[in-house]
This record gives C-alpha cells, structure tokens and sequence, in this order.
C-alpha cells in the first residue's frame, strides 16, 4: 500500500510539473526468438573511450540516462551470443532517442557484429522547437561562427554575431556550454567551430531546465577526450583571394592521461587553440570612401582654411578626386586568439568527472564617427575572457551498481542520476585611444597656452554703501602676447587649429582660439557636421570586469509504475544560482581641461579691499591708474584640486594659476576630489573608486556612497559593484500514452538586485502621510475617505493647505475624490509633496539619511508553466504544440 501511495504521488506530481532530459535508451532482442536478452551487457562508448555501462532489465530494455549529447557506440555482450557494436549512434540534446539492437546466437572468437545506426527521418521525441547540428554537419558547413551556423536554423537572424530569434533582442538569447550559461560572450565568438561536438538551437518549447530567457537558447556540447592520442592543425586564409584578409588556424590535441589494467581510459584530455585575424571584419558590400594618408596629414598641417576672415574645415574643400574608394576599410583590424580545453575523468561506472573550460583575448580597432578623414586614428578595444565549469555525475541504482536480479525486477525507480556543477566566468576590457592609453590629460591636449590674469577696474560699491567708486572690480585674463601658444607633441592635427592668427581675428583671451584644451568648436571638429575632422581623439577612457559564479543541482529518475514494456515517467528537479559582479569605471577626459579651470582658481570669491597689495595698475578699459587688492579666498574643504595643483606648481593660495601652461604628464587624477568629477558628468563608475585604480567589494554598503570619506576628508562617494542574484527551480515529467509523448514543466525563477531602490517612485524624499500630516495640523479639515496611508501635496513650499492627496498610482483630489491622474489637478503647476521638517531633504548634504528615502528591492518571482505534446502522425510527418511562460529579468 505504501508503494501504491508513492507511485500515485510521483504520477500525479508528473502532470503537474515537468522537465526533460538527454537519455539514450533501446531494447535488446534476439535476432532469431524475438526474445528479450534479460542483464546483458550494454557499454557506451565515445571516441573509443568507455563512457559507462549498464544491464538490460527482466524485459531486455536499457536506458542511459542524463548522458552528455553527441555521437556514440554502443557495444552489446551476452553469453551465449555474438558481440555486437552498433556505430554513430545520435544522441541528441534534450532528447528521449532510441537505439534497438537483436543479437544473433553462437560465438565466434575475435569476431564483433559491426552494424551502423540508422537516424530515424522522424524524431517520436520532437518537443521542442528548433535545430540540432552534430559536429560532422558543422564542420561541412561553409559557415565558421557559431553564430551564423546557428541562422540556419528557421527563425534566427544574426547582425554584428548578435543572435536574434523571432524577432526578440540579443539579449533575449542564452548561450550553454557543457550545461553553464555564458553571460558575457556573443554567439560568434564563443567558441571555435572546430570544438562542437553538438548544438541545439530552441526557439520554442523551452524545457523547464531552461529560464531568464524570452526569445530562444543555444546550447553547445564540446568534444571530449579520444581514447588515442591524436590532434590536428588547420590553417585558412583568404589573404590572396579579397581585400579583407580573414585568416584562421586552429590546432588540437587529444589523448588519454590515464588507463586501468584493461586498458581503458579512465582520465583523457582535450586541447584546442585558434588564432583569427581579420584585417576588416564588417566588410562593405558597395565599398567604402577613404582619403589617402597623404591628404590626411596635409590636412593635418592647415586643418581650416579662412575665407573672407571665415574659417572653414580644409576638407570641405576636396573634390572626388582626393578621396579613395576601397574594397576594405583601412586600420580596422581585429584579432583573436582562444584556447579551449577539457578533461574527463571516469571514477567507476556509476561516477564521472568533466572539466572544461576556455580562454580568449582579442583586439579590436574600431571606428569613432565618420572615418572618411580620420580613420588613422581608430582607437582599440581590448577584452579578455575566461570561464570554466566543474560537473560531478553520480549514476545511481542497481543497473549501475549491481545489487541482484531480484532487486532488478522490482525496483519501480530505475536510472536515478544526480548532477552537482559549478561555472565561473570573468570578462575584462579597456577602452583607450592607443596613442595615449592611460594618460587622461594627454587625450583632449592641443597645447601650451600662456596666459594671466590682470586687474580691471569698474563701478563698485562706496565704503558706506550709499554710492558707487570706480576701482578695481576683479581680475581678467589675458594672453601673453610674445609667447601665446605652443602646439602639443601629444595631438599635433589638434595644435594646428590654433597654428595660424587668423585676419581679422583677435587672439587676445582663451576662449577666442578655435581649439582649447579639451575642447574644439564643433563649427570645426566635424566636416559638413556628419564627419569626424581630422586629429579627432576617441574620448573615452575606460575598463569593465565582470564576474559569474554558477552553481547548480539536478536529480533525476524514471518511474516505471507498470514496468518498462508499459511506459515510464522521466522526471527531473533542478536547482540554481548564480551570482555576478559587475564593475565598471568609464571617464571622458576632454572634459579634464575644462574642469581643471574652473575648479584651479575656484577658492577665490571677489576683491579683498581690506588687504591692498601696496601696488597700482592702470586699467586697460580707461587707462585710469588704480590701486591693487588681494584676494578673498574661500577654503572649501570638499575640493581639492586648487590646492594640489599649487603643491604641484609651488604657487601660493592667493595666486591666480594657469592649468594650460602646466605639462599634461604632471596632472593626474587624484589630484581632484571624487565630486569634481562627478559633478561635470564626465565620469560614470560603480565597483571601482573614483580613479579607477581600486576595486571595491561587498565591504563597501549603499549608504556608503552618502557618508564615507577620506583621510583627507573629501567624501569618497564609493560606489559598491553590482551584484544581481539569480536562482530558480524546477520540476519536470516526460512520459508516454501510446505514441503520445507528453513534457509538462514548472519552473520558478526568482531575481534579487541586492540593493536599495527608492520607497516611493514619484519622489526622491518620503512625503508625509495623512495620519502623520493631520497629527501636525490638527485643524485642518481630513476629509472622511482619506486613508492613514496617503501622501500628502499641498499649495506650496511650507504650505499647510493640501492641494491633493495620492496612494500609491492613484491621485486624488483636496476633498478625497478619485481623479484621473495626476495632470488634472495640478495641470503645469509646480508640484510640492509635503516632506517631513524634521528630516535633511538634501541629497547633497552628507547628512542625508538614505533609509528615509531608500529601501530593500523586493525580488522577483515567476512561475512558469511549460506544456508540449508531440506525436507520429506518418512515417514522414510529426505533430508538435507547446505552450511556454518565459520572463527575463
């Protein structure tokens, strides 16, 4: 009764929830009787090397279950009968697939039945939607990325190796590799083509295994160890057949590293490298326009040309006959360099080890804007990526371990197999102009100008404040007239803008040159406003690393509850985690310049009329001679660059310092405060500091960003990485009514940010709710359907009168009544939300309360239900449906 009750559970929970899996399972017959052959012998064999074994059952059926996809060879012995080997036996993934073998009778000593396996032209198991590519099908393939090999697949479209299916986003598409997800690599690079031993493609139908995904999955099965040492080199190019030079080679090497006494191998490996370089890897099919070099650098030397005291870009002056048609675009090389490998370890016949993992570097110049003057200075991106993954597979029960034919024949669970895998994954890149690298102020440098600033006179206050004297009112910059400007050694196309004093044009200030120290008139940077000018400089500095661990758990059994010769359930439970961590830190340093400026004098507030220096001036406005006074300084504690760039240059407090004379390689970034930066929107960072040189981890909390400073009591404004945690779950049954094959599935996906979001969306600060804005205004009218918890608005700043009232999406109006939204009562009014006086309503001000305003994210739960059904309705024809929840984070 007891087991009566657990098979009626395990049925009935397997039409609830469901999940599928890779298994290989047949019969073994007698060739003349049609008799079962009852615990013969069935190996698994891949590449020679022994996979694992089992024992058919009273029936004469076996079944590998959770078996990695790929081409096998299956080996049948039994006493009495002729061994027998059955070769390119298919396993595809995700796939119930079938191999039934009949044994003749006799023994004939050192002779082995050879048969070949015969692909079904309809696959029974079809429910999923989609295309499997063996290795033999790819390597045939004309196609050599992962990416457009996988567009043959009806439905998939690829753009720039980003894959899209049905129409979704990139982003929308998950890749496997051996079972872990790859989040940080697109389907065209993720591995060489050479290393597939199998692919699917699912555009619809998606197991319960599969989740976070709404468009469609690749999964990648890569080779494994031979059984004997072989290997291989491949060398391609197209270097004398078209412009755009794509070569390839690719090397590998297999082998076993350990064997037992019979010989088999016990511990294999697999090496693979591939180095690809592509001298323009997005070929144009009409061509592309380019000037030749030699005009480039004559540009260069007069970038403008002045007409009519007018300055114009010099290269809106070509004509057709300086520019270049070309087959490949120039200086947009892109290599590549991958290494691949994997080891499997075989413990016993129930127990097996894999290891595998993959290294790739590469290079790539790409283009900034219109190239078509300025394409010899492409910047370069540089990304490394590493990932490995460690799976642990444990086949349990009797078919496995022994145990008895007695145990064998009553057994209702049979091929139970657990499945523990671990992944990590890191990415890291820079982005860099590759002439200054890692030299911020280098990049928006056009040179060395001299400049001072002067005392001017003007109408200022009497001392007793009742009328106006005229006397010295502030200070104005000039530029040295004997030594102006020095062009930069760093971006000399850059310097050239300002080479030439143009007719007609003053030169006297900095703001009246074409080309400043990060900054060039956008009337001059761009020719005909569409096409980057020449000596333009990428202004980007930048690096990322990403990190993913993964963890998984998988279970899984058959139910036989009338025996195998009445069907089984396939049952599967799965458990996952993933964690990531993502740093990023991106700086745009033209704008270094024009901070350093602002903020190098920024402690001065005016004309200090109490401290005269003890000399005159004459004013260049009126020729008047005047008296000369000193400086207010304001020492602010949160800034720091216009003390240290006085450390640097020796310069007192109270002097006037010209940053565009200083050479760019004595500046450097810590000489600012973090807010210096920030506060211009040239800097962007989570899970580094502020320079960029330090990478923060979990020590450092959200509220961190609010109060943390420095030794040097500049707040630090820390920014924690982001660290997203993803988990699910779930079960799934595949099972048979005849020729009905039936998948039903559950999955739970849950998704955690792990950081504080605001409480309210429509404000920065907690607003006061009724119970609490009626407890401070006790005569103010509470209209009789406003609830405790609605937030207040009132008719102004420290206003007491209430202009409306809202709870959660919902607006209402003064007298409780419901409107349609917001904009009917305030209209384009200001808005005030009454905030609690007894509270800092200022971000800016470190002592801000940020659990005021900021709480937990809640996270995310989906359930989705998963149904397919598939059957023969031919020898030639199959009829497939599905029915899928799918939700991405």
């Amino acid at each position: 009764m007891k087991r009566q009750l657990l098979f009626f559970f395990f049925l009935l929970f397997g039409t609830v929830v469901a999940i599928g899996q890779t298994s290989l399972e047949g019969r073994v017959k007698d060739a003349t009787t049609g008799e079962p052959v009852i615990f013969g012998n069935v190996a698994l064999f891949q590449n020679g090397v022994l996979k694992t074994g089992i024992e058919t059952d009273e029936n004469g059926f076996f079944n590998f279950a959770n078996i990695d996809p790929g081409t096998y060879m299956l080996e049948i012995t039994y006493v009495g009968y002729q061994t027998q080997r059955v070769n390119g036996v298919l396993v595809l993934q995700g796939k119930i697939n079938t191999a039934n073998v009949k044994l003749d009778q006799g023994v004939t000593l050192n002779e082995v039945v050879v048969t070949d396996y015969a692909v079904p032209l309809i696959q029974k198991d079809n429910t999923s939607q989609g295309k499997i590519m063996t290795s033999e099908e790819i390597r045939n393939s004309p196609l050599k990325s992962i990416a457009s090999i996988a567009t043959t697949t009806a439905g998939l479209t690829s753009t720039g190796g980003e894959l899209n299916v049905r129409g979704s986003r990139g982003n929308a598409t998950n890749i496997y590799v051996d079972g872990i997800r790859v989040i940080n690599s697109s389907a065209g690079n993720i591995i060489p083509q050479s290393e597939v031993d199998q692919m699917q493609v699912v555009t619809g139908g998606l197991e319960a295994s599969y989740g976070d995904v709404t468009g469609g999955v690749i999964s990648i099965t890569t080779k494994g160890p031979s059984s004997r040492f072989s290997g291989g080199v491949e060398l391609e190019t197209s270097k004398f057949l078209d412009p755009y030079n794509r070569s390839e080679i690719n090397a590998n090497i297999s082998g076993p590293i350990a064997k037992n006494k019979k010989g088999e191998s016990m511990l294999g490996f697999r090496l693979s490298g591939r180095y690809l370089y592509n001298y323009d890897d997005n070929p144009s099919y009409i061509g592309v326009y380019r000037m030749p070099e030699s005009v480039i650098r004559e540009l260069e030397q007069n970038p403008l040309t002045v007409i009519n005291n007018v300055a114009k870009p010099s290269a809106e002056f070509l004509n057709n006959s300086d520019v270049d048609r070309l087959d490949a675009r120039p200086n947009e090389r892109a290599q590549a360099i991958d290494f691949n490998g994997k080891i499997d370890a075989r413990v016993n016949q129930a127990i097996d080890l894999s290891l595998s993992g993959g290294y790739r570097n590469t290079k790539n110049k790409f283009a900034i804007g219109g190239q078509t003057f300025n394409w010899i200075n492409n910047p370069e991106a540089l990304d490394d990526g590493i990932r490995t993954s460690l799976r642990f597979r444990h086949r349990l029960g009797s078919n496995y371990n022994g145990g008895g034919e007695e145990s064998k024949k009553k057994s209702p669970i049979q091929n139970a197999v657990y499945i523990l895998q671990g992944g990590f994954e890191k990415t890291s890149g820079v982005r860099e102009d590759i002439r200054h690298g890692q030299n911020p102020f280098r990049y928006g440098h056009v040179g060395t100008f001299n400049y001072s600033e002067v005392p001017v006179g003007g109408e200022v206050p009497s001392a007793t404040g009742d009328s106006t004297e005229y006397k010295q009112a502030g200070w104005q910059q000039r530029i040295d007239e004997n030594n102006p400007f020095t062009p930069s050694i760093y971006n000399p196309a850059l310097g050239a803008f300002n080479a030439n004093t143009f007719t007609g044009f003053s030169l006297d200030t900095l703001d009246t040159y074409p080309a400043q120290n990060g900054f060039l008139s956008s009337s001059y940077s761009t020719v005909w406003r569409f096409q980057n000018n020449v000596g333009s400089v990428y202004n980007t500095m930048g690096k990322y690393e990403s990190n993913v661990y993964t963890g998984g758990a998988t279970f899984s059994f058959d139910i036989l509850p009338g025996g195998s010769e009445k069907g089984k359930h396939s049952l599967q439970f799965g458990l996952l985690y993933e964690q990531r961590t993502n740093r990023s830190w991106t700086l745009a340093p033209f704008g270094l310049w024009t901070i350093a400026r602002q903020q190098a004098n920024a402690h001065f507030n005016g004309v200090d009329y109490d401290n005269p220096t003890g000399n005159t001036f004459i004013d260049p406005t009126t020729g008047l001679l005047l008296e000369e006074y000193g400086r207010l300084v304001n020492d602010n504690p949160d800034l720091k660059f216009y003390k240290a760039v006085r450390t640097l240059t020796g310069t007192p407090l109270q002097q006037f310092i010209d940053v565009d004379a200083i050479n760019p390689d004595d500046l450097r970034l810590d000489m600012f405060a973090a807010n210096e930066l920030t506060d211009q929107g040239i800097l962007n960072y989570y899970g580094y500091d502020y320079l960029g040189e330090k990478k923060l981890g979990s020590d450092v909390s959200f509220n961190d960003f609010f109060s943390k400073r420095n030794p040097d009591g500049t707040r630090a404004f820390e920014v924690a990485p982001i660290t997203p945690i993803y988990s699910s779950a779930y079960l799934q049954d595949k099972f048979s009514y005849k020729d009905i094959i039936f998948r039903l599935g559950l999955r739970v996906d849950r998704y955690d940010a792990n950081t504080k979001v605001l409480k309210d969306i429509y404000s920065l600060y907690e607003v006061q709710s009724a119970k609490d804005f009626y407890a401070e205004f006790p005569d103010e009218n509470r209209p009789a359907a406003v609830s405790d918890d609605y937030k207040v608005y009132v008719n102004g700043d420290g206003s007491s009168t209430v202009k409306a009232f809202r709870q959660g999406d919902n607006w209402y109006y003064n007298s409780g009544a419901p409107a349609n939204d917001g904009n009917v009562i305030f209209g384009g009014e200001v808005i005030y939300p009454k905030f609690y006086n007894n509270r800092v309503n200022n971000i800016q001000n470190d002592q801000f309360d940020p659990d005021n305003s900021f709480e937990d994210y809640t996270p995310q739960i989906n359930w989705m239900p998963r149904i397919a059904i598939s059957f023969p309705i031919s020898d030639d024809a199959n009829f497939f449906a599905h029915y899928d929840v799918l939700s991405q984070r």
